[in-house]
């Protein structure tokens, strides 16, 4: 469980990094709760420019695959494969609540 909080946190950090990193204010809030699974929200300012909205949200999937791949290589298998395939692929499946739906409605 613990490992799943750090990969979702680093992810949305990518996202706050990003934004971050393009002038804007970002807010993270991780909410720890046993079912489904935790959650964690990234809170931004209204009005952000399309490209920049598009780049914020690929901060997080990105983070997570370089995070993942990190993983790997140091002999943390299972961990960085959950990190690749969870947080960083299936994040951008243009479902609600997903990095791929901030894509696809841009």
């Amino acid at each position: 469980m613990a490992g799943c909080v750090g990969l979702i946190a680093l992810h949305e950090l990518g996202h706050v990094a990003a934004a971050r990193a393009l002038g804007y204010e970002a807010q993270l809030r991780i909410r720890l709760k046993p079912l489904p699974h935790p959650t964690a929200r990234v809170y931004f300012p209204a009005g952000l420019k399309r490209r920049d909205d598009v780049l914020i949200a690929l901060g997080g999937p990105l983070t997570s695959i370089l995070v993942g791949v990190g993983l790997c290589a140091a002999g943390a298998t299972m961990l960085g494969i959950v990190s690749i395939l969870e947080m960083g692929l299936l994040s951008l499946l243009p479902l609600r609540y997903f990095d791929g739906h901030r894509l696809r409605r841009r």
